[in-house]
């Protein structure tokens, strides 16, 4: 008469779980450099666009309309919010946004993160109290390329 074989066996097979422990061990560190890359490479991205992106921001305007005339004052306050220096910013407003008028400029350029007011009185054509105005901002980037920012505002 013959012994039944046992259900489980307590020997290990080497050969087999060896190289299956080696192998899954491979594939984990493989799946661990390719993620550690891949985020590396999106972090390095990100920084390096931010830290040489060109920006320029209105972030507050003020449009005053000068009782008994057809001048009407601003008042604006731009920021520099990319990595690059800005140069030539100027700051102009329009009616339709077809034809500009300058406001106002800066003597020096705005470095980043730095805010400068633009004060100026203009006149312009077709306005009058309670219309919105366009206010543009701009400033050229150290590659010689032009960044804007372009927000309405009501005439007080």
């Amino acid at each position: 008469m013959q012994k039944p074989l046992p259900v489980f066996s307590l020997k290990a097979r080497r050969s087999s779980l060896g190289i299956q422990s080696a192998v899954v061990t491979l594939i984990l560190v493989v799946i661990g450099i390719a993620v550690a890359l891949t985020v590396a490479s999106i972090i390095y991205s990100n920084i390096a666009a931010y830290s040489g992106r060109a920006s320029i921001r209105v972030l507050e305007a003020k449009a005053y309309m000068q009782p008994g005339q057809n001048s009407i004052y601003f008042s604006v306050k731009v920021k520099n919010d990319g990595g690059a220096r800005l140069t030539s910013v100027r700051v102009e407003a329009s009616k339709t946004g077809s034809s500009w008028t300058t406001i106002g400029s800066l003597s020096s350029s705005l470095e980043p993160g730095q805010e400068q007011m633009v004060s100026g009185l203009v006149s312009i054509s077709g306005a009058y109290q309670g219309d919105y105005i366009l206010i543009r901002a701009s400033g050229r980037t150290p590659t010689n390329t032009i960044v804007e920012d372009v927000i309405r505002v009501v005439v007080m």
